[in-house]
């Protein structure tokens, strides 16, 4: 599933497009120009699994659309919409943040099974889990020094993020991980 959700993303990157594309391609928009921006550049590898999605194999075409629309949902509100789509030298940078020892708070509110905002959150802590990785490895002693903190609380539905790949081994690059959970269940 994440090979054909990363060509959505490739190529509404390569053409300029933000995350409106995406949901929109996978809303089932315009299901060849993703294709066809791909083609441009060569990645005919990614652009043929794109148009699998259009194949014989309905219910696994589906499934990922599914999955994909659920992980986009926040797009439908306009408000949160906005915060993902920061205008030209607005982003967020994670490198700086980092080297600035800032402190991020995201904080959401459990609606139902999962936060609304679940796949966002998740996504944000996942790029700067990778980020504070790549900086420390990058670093003479191999670890980012001072480490970072990532205190995680509700994980498997505020932010859900891979905890035990990262509990396997952010201690090594510098990134702490503390996550609560509520139950055993979870």
């Amino acid at each position: 599933m994440l090979f054909r959700s990363r060509g959505y993303f490739h190529a509404a990157a390569l053409a300029g497009f933000d995350l409106r594309a995406v949901a929109a391609w996978v809303s089932g928009a315009d299901p060849h120009l993703p294709e066809q921006i791909l083609v441009s550049v060569g990645a005919h590898q990614w652009a043929m699994t794109l148009a699998e999605l259009r194949s014989e194999a309905h219910k696994t075409a589906a499934t990922v659309r599914m999955v994909m629309s659920r992980a986009l949902s926040f797009m439908a509100d306009p408000a949160l919409a906005v915060s993902v789509l920061p205008g030209p030298g607005e982003g967020f940078d994670i490198a700086d943040f980092l080297n600035q020892r800032g402190t991020l708070y995201m904080i959401a509110e459990s609606v139902s099974t999962e936060a609304p905002v679940a796949p966002l959150s998740a996504a944000l802590a996942a790029e700067i889990h990778h980020t504070a990785a790549q900086l420390g490895q990058a670093s003479r002693s191999g670890r980012l020094d001072p480490p970072l903190l990532m205190g995680l609380d509700e994980v498997t539905q505020i932010c859900p993020v891979p905890l035990p790949s990262w509990l396997s081994d952010s201690g090594g690059k510098g990134i702490q991980v503390t996550a609560v959970l509520h139950g055993e269940a979870q």
